[in-house]
């Protein structure tokens, strides 16, 4: 296969999975379009009362807990283990309004 048959390849599988994308979420496989079309008309006013939507209400705080420290042998795995507690992440939102 010619490297220009893998690129060929590459963007057909591309507009496939965009397609495809489309269907599976929204049921209309021209979904991307839609959402081109919104991005483009969208207005500084548009912009403006979807971040006091979204980005001004309550807190979001995210803590990074690292994986433990195991050890492996003969025997298997020792060391700390995680407790349900720990998690990679964790993360919690408080909302201002209550």
């Amino acid at each position: 296969m010619r490297p220009s048959q893998v690129l060929a390849l590459d963007a057909v599988i591309s507009q496939a999975e965009t397609l495809a994308r489309g269907q599976v979420f929204t049921g209309n496989p021209d979904e991307f379009n839609v959402s081109l079309s919104r991005i483009r008309h969208a207005t500084a006013e548009d912009l403006k009362k979807r971040a006091n939507r979204w980005l001004s209400d309550g807190e979001y705080q995210l803590e990074i807990i690292p994986f433990p420290q195991l050890k492996a042998d003969e025997k298997g795995v020792t060391g700390r283990s995680c407790r349900r507690s720990e998690r990679l992440c964790r993360f919690a939102f408080r909302s201002s309004s209550g």
